[in-house]
């Protein structure tokens, strides 16, 4: 559905898929499928490369739009990036910088998605950026988001 309704028509698509783990059949109906985890996860989940990261953020910063077309609701989009209720660094799936904790160099108005391996996905509205950081060690993530926000402002 994923594949069909959003990143195909984004332009993307090539090589993503959706991975289950070894060890998760089920039978339903009588036929035997494999059951595939809602996220990326050591063992499954989805499979996708940078640039359709990338185009992902991007429809993001867009508000859901593609090239005149609106692929996600503009108001699914908007919920994404605001604080839940529970705890307020997180919105939809994404986790929010709006007092800076998060990252103290990246705009107030940056969000991130983050994924297993220290797969990252940089929405920053402010400055109309999308960046995308792969195989990115936790412990250098800080530095990552400063020295690409320092050579922003250069």
């Amino acid at each position: 559905m994923f594949l069909e309704s959003v990143l195909r028509p984004i332009g993307g698509g090539r090589d993503f898929q959706w991975e289950g783990y070894d060890d998760a059949w089920v039978e339903i109906d009588g036929q035997r499928m494999q059951s595939v985890p809602g996220g990326t996860h050591w063992g499954g989940g989805v499979s996708i490369s940078a640039r359709d990261q990338a185009r992902i953020g991007q429809l993001l910063l867009d508000g859901g739009a593609h090239q005149g077309r609106q692929v996600l609701p503009r108001e699914w989009v908007q919920r994404m990036h605001e604080p839940c209720a529970v705890a307020p660094f997180y919105g939809w799936l994404t986790w929010l910088n709006r007092d800076g904790r998060l990252f103290a160099d990246a705009s107030h108005l940056s969000w991130f998605m983050f994924g297993a391996g220290g797969h990252m996905v940089w929405i920053d509205p402010d400055n109309e950026a999308v960046v995308v950081a792969r195989w990115l060690d936790g412990a250098h993530s800080a530095g990552f988001v400063r020295r690409v926000a320092q050579a922003h402002r250069s």
